[in-house]
């Protein structure tokens, strides 16, 4: 399961459950989605909340979701500096970029050694694995 918060009062949660969020009070589940497995979720603020798992990436804007395409391999794990700064790592070893119009595949494969978190700074990210860390 990973979780991301906004705030005391907002946080989201993913896992194999499902899609689940707290309000502060209570967690409730997600309706409205597919029902896989997923992987992973990063949010600029409460009105900017990504998801991801098999394959699919979904966008929550604060009032819905919208499907803002996935990255070439898929995404096992999201973070960012800004809505339009998102970056994704996928199981083959490769890092993705969306821009705030597209997704960019940054680095193809590491030797196949899937990637499983991400992070950064203004100019420089690192996607570590099993036995692998990438920098970009």
């Amino acid at each position: 399961m990973r979780v991301w918060a906004a705030s005391a009062t907002d946080a989201w949660a993913v896992g194999t459950g499902g899609v689940l969020r707290w309000d502060g009070t209570a967690w409730a589940a997600v309706t409205g989605l597919p029902s896989v497995s997923w992987d992973c979720v990063y949010g600029t603020s409460a009105q900017d909340v990504w998801l991801a798992g098999a394959g699919l990436v979904y966008r929550w804007n604060g009032t819905g979701f919208t499907m803002p395409g996935a990255p070439p391999e898929g995404a096992t794990a999201l973070w960012g500096s800004g809505a339009n700064d998102v970056w994704a790592t996928d199981t083959y070893g490769g890092v993705a970029h969306w821009n705030g119009a597209a997704w960019t595949q940054e680095l193809v494969g590491n030797g196949g050694q899937p990637l499983y978190a991400i992070a950064g700074g203004p100019t420089r990210r690192w996607a570590v694995g099993t036995g692998v860390i990438v920098q970009k």
